[in-house]
């Protein structure tokens, strides 16, 4: 065929025994990303989006997100299966389009405090279960950990919490136990 020219692959290797460039690795020559990283970043954003779904109001509240955003994530939460993951990839255009800067970083901020909040609710079960298990040696030493424990409040709980035939009272006084470790450890009385 006369004026046809076959095209031309821009996707040269570099000779053996030589690196690739730095432009190719980033997926071309010219800059330009590549249909693999697009899609990375496509997927990046909708992970992100799926965080966003999973926190509470009080969370959302605090990020900078447009209206749309937020009314995209509302509609989210009510929808199941297939609906659910187009809106997510919704979620993650609107993110991509609005380049929202520092989200993760807030993101990384609440889960380092999820985190905490769990390690500290681990520890208040394990002084339960020792205050329960161990008795009075496990609540002298919690009292010297926190001396504004009321060391015979304790006992009375632990006491109602030990006894043998498993009722509504003894469960009972085990969530009280617990409560009570939480609010001595928490600072409160």
């Amino acid at each position: 065929m006369p004026g046809y020219r076959a095209p031309v692959s821009d996707n040269r290797q570099p000779p053996p025994g030589e690196p690739p460039s730095e432009a190719s690795a980033e997926g071309g020559e010219d800059g330009r990303k590549s249909r693999s990283q697009k899609k990375r970043d496509a997927q990046a954003f909708t992970d992100l989006g799926l965080q966003l779904v999973e926190r509470n109001a009080e969370e959302l509240a605090g990020l900078p997100l447009d209206e749309d955003v937020r009314e995209a994530i509302a509609e989210c939460r009510r929808l199941t299966k297939n609906a659910r993951s187009r809106q997510l990839r919704w979620i993650g255009k609107l993110l991509r389009e609005r380049g929202v800067e520092g989200l993760d970083a807030r993101l990384a901020q609440f889960s380092q405090a999820q985190r905490a909040e769990a390690a500290a609710e681990q520890q208040n079960e394990h002084w339960r279960s020792r205050l329960l298990s161990e008795g009075n040696d496990a609540l002298t030493e919690f009292v010297e950990a926190w001396p504004a424990a009321d060391p015979k409040a304790l006992r009375a709980l632990v006491r109602q919490a030990v006894r043998t035939p498993e009722g509504a009272r003894s469960v009972r006084a085990r969530r009280e136990l617990l409560r009570a470790v939480r609010a001595i450890r928490a600072g409160g009385t």
